[in-house]
């Protein structure tokens, strides 16, 4: 009877056992260990911010085109019915939606900006408030959703720290010559109120001022000489309107007044 050869024992002594089961198991666990890492490798070469089918890249402009002055519901309804009353944004790289360590969400103005989060599509955050001029860090977000009161308030997403943070205001240009209260800018509407950042009057002749919230003064009469200006009110001390009342102009004379105010809306 030949002896085995040595060669073919050696062999299947050296080859490992195979369990199915077990070795399924082992490589779903290497799966799962793995796939967090090939994420957290993609949030790191990433940089942009996406609305679900459209590529955007960081602080380029968005422009609310809805006015939702009211929360259209609670986070889990808007989850499993859909995004009625908010801009959808979801974090994207390439076409591969994925998970942000932080997004800058900053407000331009002049509406108020109320943003949702969700790190995982199930649960959502409450509904935070950025004024005009501001901007605010949001963490772990796959998702977003943003809404204004007010239509074509503007904002930018991205996950680069911003820089500037200030509001671009809506500007409402001042030509008046009636001795009544003239309406500069009209209320915004329930809920808002305008807030005039910026004022420059020019006046022909001489006259007296009253800067009003709808019917209420904000000012005393204060006396224009021919060709005086009027240009104190800045970002810094602004000029706040009732909620929703307009912003009026009364003039004490019949004289040409013109100019501009600078302003934003908030709620």
């Amino acid at each position: 009877m030949p002896l085995p050869d040595k060669n073919i024992t050696s062999q299947k002594k050296n080859k490992p056992e195979f369990n199915n089961e077990h070795d399924s198991i082992s490589l779903m666990t290497e799966i799962r260990e793995t796939i967090p890492k090939m994420v957290n490798y993609i949030k790191r070469i990433a940089h942009y911010v996406a609305p679900v089918e459209t590529a955007l890249i960081a602080y380029t402009s968005i422009t609310i085109t809805v006015a939702t002055p009211v929360r259209p519901g609670s986070p889990d309804i808007l989850a499993a019915g859909g995004a009625a009353g908010y801009d959808r944004i979801a974090i994207y790289f390439e076409e591969c939606p994925r998970t942000s360590d932080k997004v800058w969400v900053i407000n331009d103005g002049p509406g108020s900006l109320f943003v949702i989060t969700t790190y995982d599509y199930v649960k959502w955050s409450g509904e935070d408030e950025i004024k005009p001029g501001e901007a605010r860090a949001f963490t772990t977000v796959y998702e977003l959703r943003v809404r204004s009161p007010l239509a074509t308030t503007t904002y930018r997403i991205t996950e680069y720290e911003p820089i500037l943070d200030h509001a671009i205001p809506a500007v409402a240009t001042i030509n008046i010559a009636q001795q009544a209260a003239n309406q500069i800018i009209a209320a915004p509407g329930a809920g808002l109120r305008i807030r005039v950042v910026g004022l420059l009057l020019v006046a022909t002749g001489a006259t007296t001022v009253i800067l009003l919230s709808g019917a209420n003064a904000l000012t005393g009469a204060m006396s224009m000489p021919a060709n005086g200006i009027i240009d104190t009110i800045t970002d810094r001390f602004p000029l706040m309107m009732n909620a929703n009342e307009a912003f009026n102009i009364t003039l004490g004379g019949a004289v040409q007044v013109s100019g501009f105010a600078l302003y934003t809306v908030e709620s």
